[in-house]
């Protein structure tokens, strides 16, 4: 299947589930719809084994498989689903981590990773210290906020140095402003059009960390010369 072609059916998966969210229907489309959305993202992505990918093609599909996982866990309401979910992302961003530990290639550039430490660590004091998390699940949240802002620095640093292109980093950045916006709708101040924009930005960071380490691959990866049906 062509790049473009797939584009068609995940934004169509993805303007479903918003929908959903909008009239408020729990139902099976909404179920469905949300369950699909990585599921869909992930075969794609398995149908592409170029020949650079090899090295971290396994994590990659993990740290998908993950999120749908953890898109799954969400459907449910209780706070024990909430942890599953958290739990299984944050495994979602190992993975990621793993796959940007492949590309950073074989030298870093210490300056470089030293001020995107920073940067990291700062946001993190900042996360811990005015977002006003529930005791009980605090600990599990800040471990997590941790590895998000690692992805998102490894993202930033690898974009820094030339080693990848700019999708991966404009996808995390778009995944962590809809964690950021489902932690203020979730602990701050309930909204309809907040839950919008959490998936919104959520489907949308990932599709684009998806095409940019396609991207990495070359031309090529983005579309092949014959396609699948």
């Amino acid at each position: 299947m062509q790049l473009k072609d797939f584009a068609k059916i995940y934004f169509a998966i993805l303007l479903l589930h918003l929908v959903t969210i909008f009239k408020q229907d729990e139902g099976v489309l909404h179920i469905l719809s949300k369950g699909l959305l990585l599921f869909s993202l992930l075969t794609f992505y398995a149908q592409h084994p170029q020949a650079r990918l090899q090295t971290f093609k396994n994590m990659l599909l993990l740290a998908f498989g993950f999120s749908w996982l953890g898109d799954l866990f969400l459907l449910g309401e209780s706070s024990t689903f909430f942890l599953l979910g958290l739990a299984a992302f944050a495994a979602a961003h190992v993975f990621f981590l793993g796959v940007h530990w492949s590309v950073k290639g074989a030298h870093w550039q210490y300056s470089k990773i030293a001020m995107v430490l920073l940067v990291t660590l700062v946001s993190w004091f900042l996360t811990a210290y005015y977002l006003p998390l529930p005791p009980q699940i605090k600990v599990y949240a800040l471990a997590y906020a941790f590895l998000l802002l690692s992805h998102l620095a490894m993202a930033i640093y690898n974009f820094w140095v030339g080693n990848l292109k700019f999708y991966p980093l404009l996808g995390m950045a778009l995944f962590l402003a809809s964690d950021l916006v489902l932690a203020i709708n979730a602990f701050v101040h309930e909204s309809l059009y907040a839950s919008l924009a959490v998936m919104f930005l959520y489907g949308v960071g990932q599709f684009l960390i998806a095409m940019g380490f396609l991207q990495y691959q070359g031309a090529s990866a983005l579309e092949p010369t014959e396609s699948k049906s």
